[in-house]
C-alpha cells in the first residue's frame, strides 16, 4: 500500500489523500502495545511514513501547492485496559503555512474538519469539529 500511495503522491494530481497504516494497530491487538512486535511495526510504520513524506517533497508541482499531513491514531493504546489514558489519541500537524504543533486533546471530528479548513471548504454544519490548526496550537512537550 505504502508503494501505491507514494505513485500517487509523487506524480498523482490528488486534492487530498487519506492513507492508513493499520498494521500497527493490528500488531498491538494481536501481540500487545508492550512487545516487541509492535515496537518494530511503529518503526516500520515510521520509515513508510517517511516515504510518503517525501514522495510530497519531490513532487514536480510542490512549491505550488499547500500540503499539510496530519498524522493520528484511532485511540491511544496500552496493555491493559480501557482507562482514559487508552481513550485517548493525539494528533501531529505539520504543512504550509501552518506552525507544526502535536495536540492531545484533539477529537476524530477535529481531524476532518482541519482538513476541510485548510482545503479552504466550508466546514459542514452539524460537524461537532474545528480546525486544529487555525489561532494558537496546544504544543505538548
Amino acid at each position: 500500500m505504502t508503494k501505491d500511495a507514494v505513485r500517487l503522491l509523487r506524480y498523482g494530481r490528488p486534492d487530498a489523500a487519506f492513507v492508513y497504516l493499520g498494521s500497527v494497530d493490528m500488531t498491538g491487538h494481536g501481540w500487545g502495545a508492550m512487545s516487541n512486535e509492535y515496537v518494530d511495526m511503529v518503526l516500520a510504520a515510521d520509515g513508510c511514513l517517511g516515504q510518503l513524506l517525501g514522495a510530497i517533497d519531490r513532487r514536480p508541482s510542490r512549491e505550488a501547492e499547500r500540503w499539510l499531513t496530519m498524522v493520528t491514531t484511532d485511540y491511544g493504546h496500552r496493555d491493559g485496559g480501557f482507562n482514559d489514558e487508552e481513550r485517548c489519541t493525539f494528533v501531529l500537524y505539520e504543512g504550509d503555512g501552518v506552525e507544526p504543533g502535536v495536540r492531545d486533546d484533539a477529537r476524530m471530528v477535529d481531524i476532518a474538519a482541519t482538513a476541510l479548513a485548510h482545503l479552504g471548504l466550508e466546514i459542514p454544519a452539524g460537524l461537532d469539529g474545528t480546525s486544529l490548526t487555525s489561532g494558537t496550537p496546544t504544543i505538548v512537550s
